[in-house]
């Protein structure tokens, strides 16, 4: 079943206005664990939004039936930018757009065969653009963000729960003290027992970061020249300059650092060609600057991420700069941020 198509039974089911035999096939689909992460992201996005009383009062057609009529209505080009996920103040809309427009765009599929019998099969998610939810075989729940790749065991053997990670994302980890979790990456691998945290690591980034909000975990950079082993504590962040080497440990705000799970971009005196790089990840459309002077402008502040022609219009008054699209028939190809 399609995300879309999951999302339109929750909606039914939060609103009062499932059938038994909606309820029963909702069910059925929960017993599957990322469906059933899925269901607890939407659940939490509902309780975010207050629409979760004791007796439904939602009705979820008439949410539905608004929000087509509005993407009906609004300019063709626009339309095929709208990302898969909205932010969580929306309120009814939100959880309708959910419903109607997915969850994210991403591949599943099983790396390699099991060799044996005893041998365990990987499997592979590359999400391209948007964000996802997914539980693991222990429980343990993963946030993917855009433009990276989870691979992971169907079943967890005897020993560590390892999984391999290109990318950002964010775990809630089921507490095990006798099977350690590992989150390997190209420049590092994090460490866990059980706790809440993030990892950024992109292969087109200089630095890797992570950002701990709950419990304890055992950081081991094996980055060209730094060979680190170091511990952190909550509301501790650990910054690897890939390049150089160098490994630092600071503070981080966590509302900026998970600001992209909550449906928002947060730029804090951040170069353009960066920013440009999170809106190409997150839309899985080229944007791009040119202009080298252009290009190392700083942008400060906090952008939905439901309408990418908001966010441009923004980025262009701040940088005094225009931008250019590329088309290919109705399909939007490619932006370049201009002076």
């Amino acid at each position: 079943m399609k995300d879309a198509e999951l999302a339109a039974l929750v909606a039914k089911r939060f609103s009062g206005e499932a059938s038994s035999e909606e309820i029963s096939q909702l069910n059925a689909l929960l017993s599957i664990p990322e469906n059933r992460a899925q269901y607890e992201w939407l659940q939490e996005r509902w309780r975010q939004m207050d629409a979760l009383p004791p007796e439904g009062h939602f009705d979820s057609h008439a949410g539905l039936e608004k929000l087509r009529n509005r993407t009906d209505t609004s300019a063709t080009h626009r339309r095929k930018l709208v990302p898969f996920i909205l932010v969580p103040w929306r309120r009814v809309a939100q959880l309708a757009a959910v419903a109607v427009l997915g969850i994210g765009s991403y591949f599943i599929y099983t790396r390699a065969q099991p060799s044996s019998a005893t041998d365990t099969a990987w499997r592979e998610v590359h999400l391209q653009k948007g964000y996802r939810a997914l539980s693991l075989a222990d429980g343990t729940r993963v946030t993917l963000n855009a433009g990276s790749t989870l691979s992971y065991p169907q079943q967890f053997e005897s020993g560590v729960r390892r999984v391999e990670l290109d990318g950002e994302a964010f775990f809630e980890v089921v507490s095990d003290a006798a099977h350690p979790f590992i989150v390997q990456t190209d420049d590092l691998d994090v460490v866990v027992t059980g706790t809440v945290f993030n990892v950024r690591n992109y292969d087109d980034e200089g630095r890797a970061e992570v950002s701990l909000l709950e419990g304890k975990v055992e950081v081991k950079s094996h980055a060209e020249g730094a060979a680190v082993s170091t511990y952190l504590k909550p509301e501790q962040q650990l910054k690897l300059e890939k390049t150089a080497g160098q490994a630092s440990i600071g503070s981080f705000e966590s509302t900026e650092i998970l600001a992209w799970k909550d449906g928002d971009f947060v730029f804090r005196n951040t170069p353009l060609s960066q920013v440009a790089r999170e809106l190409s990840r997150f839309y899985g459309i080229d944007v791009s600057v040119d202009d080298p002077d252009l290009a190392r402008r700083r942008i400060t502040g906090k952008f939905g991420q439901d309408d990418i022609w908001v966010i441009l219009e923004a980025l262009t008054y701040s940088a005094n700069a225009q931008y250019e699209v590329e088309r290919d028939a109705d399909d939007v190809t490619a932006i370049h941020l201009v002076r």
